[in-house]
């Protein structure tokens, strides 16, 4: 101990005493000059924004899919397949989805971000839309986000695609991304619609295709009996390695998740799109039920507490936005944790499908809000937005 304090004597700390004194003097005497930031840090800003504003430059409806074209400057690089998220209020309510990006990534370069909504789903986005997503208004959007497109490290050469309905938005921007010189390999579209009037993006996929080779579709119109089967998956591998790229309605996924079984494909070579979340956890067959409509739920977000009523069929996030308490989320799916909460008292239900939790959250009882629904009354802390 006393090696440990010599040299440290009184004139020692009356020493750091006074040095603290003068360092505070300097401070308070020198100008108010800025430092300017590091290059490198402009350059990861300008990639990783927190958060853009769009102008809506066009919005046209078509046969109940809502196309629009956003003007944003120095929109950042993004991976064909990717998406952003659309956020607008209407009241206290927030409405928030992820969109995924309709553009390639030279197109959204220079400024032209165009993605496509479908009008006629459940949900109050969908039908709030058309009414907020018009010419001249600014809307708030999330940087590109999401890890569904294609790696030359982790995917083989040839990607089938199997899309269904407005689902076929991330593949139009990797067809495009091919046909621009962004990325290089080849995608065969498998596209299934109830009926060819259905089949929006099949002319643009056509064209696509007649302008290069390395990209094929082949339609499955439902009202003939054309199903996704692992035979026609098959038959368009034609006897090569392949990665299976899926994305389309909930209800696909499950049926996918069988047929990926069957041609003995592991998680790295089978990619699902998923965010967007579910509206109703009846939807799974391990949902318990609730015991009530709607419970009480207090909320924490740092110095706020909220004491709310939210609905049993609701997921929390979503309940929250209709109560104008906000809370960053990005892919409402359950996989990316921006929702990430705490649930501090009470019960709730989270679909084994949709569980994207590490093991330390699971066990500490945090939990994505966006698929998270309530079995009881609860207590939260949530972060602020």
């Amino acid at each position: 101990m006393g090696k440990m304090l010599k040299g440290f004597g009184l004139p020692k700390i009356l020493g750091f005493l006074f040095k603290g004194k003068k360092r505070e003097k300097q401070i308070r005497q020198a100008p108010e000059i800025v430092k300017p930031a590091s290059p490198t840090n402009l350059k990861a800003k300008a990639l990783h924004p927190k958060g853009l504003l769009g102008t809506v430059k066009e919005a046209t409806l078509r046969q109940g899919i809502l196309f629009v074209t956003f003007d944003v400057p120095n929109f950042p690089y993004f991976r064909a397949g990717q998406y952003l998220t659309i956020s607008f209020q209407e009241g206290q309510a927030i409405y928030s989805r992820p969109i995924s990006i309709l553009s390639s990534p030279k197109q959204a370069a220079q400024g032209q971000v165009y993605v496509a909504i479908k009008t006629n789903e459940q949900g109050e986005f969908s039908r709030l839309a058309s009414t907020h997503l018009t010419p001249g208004a600014t809307i708030s959007l999330s940087a590109p986000s999401g890890d569904f497109y294609y790696s030359p490290n982790r995917d083989q050469k040839q990607v089938i695609a199997c899309i269904g309905g407005v689902g076929a938005t991330p593949i139009v921007s990797m067809a495009g991304a091919i046909l621009e010189g962004s990325e290089n390999f080849s995608l065969t579209i498998i596209y299934g619609a109830k009926s060819i009037d259905e089949a929006v993006f099949l002319p643009l996929f056509m064209e696509y295709q007649s302008r290069d080779p390395r990209i094929r579709i082949r339609f499955l119109d439902e009202s003939k009996g054309r199903r996704f089967t692992k035979e026609v998956i098959l038959e368009e591998a034609d006897g090569q390695e392949f990665s299976l790229f899926v994305c389309g309605p909930q209800g696909m996924y499950h049926a996918f998740d069988g047929i990926a079984k069957e041609l003995g494909l592991d998680r790295k070579h089978y990619r699902r799109e998923l965010f967007g979340g579910i509206k109703d956890p009846a939807y799974f067959p391990d949902y318990p039920g609730a015991k009530q409509p709607s419970f009480h739920a207090k909320i924490f977000m740092v110095d706020q507490v909220y004491e709310v009523e939210i609905p049993a069929n609701r997921p929390l996030l979503a309940s929250l936005e209709s109560l104008g308490i906000a809370s960053p989320h990005r892919c409402r799916g359950g996989i990316c944790g921006a929702c990430r909460g705490h649930i501090l008292a009470g019960e709730v239900y989270i679909p084994n499908f949709e569980d994207g939790r590490r093991l330390s959250d699971k066990e500490k009882g945090y939990a994505h809000l966006c698929m998270t629904f309530p079995l009881s009354d609860l207590e939260i802390e949530i972060p602020a937005s």
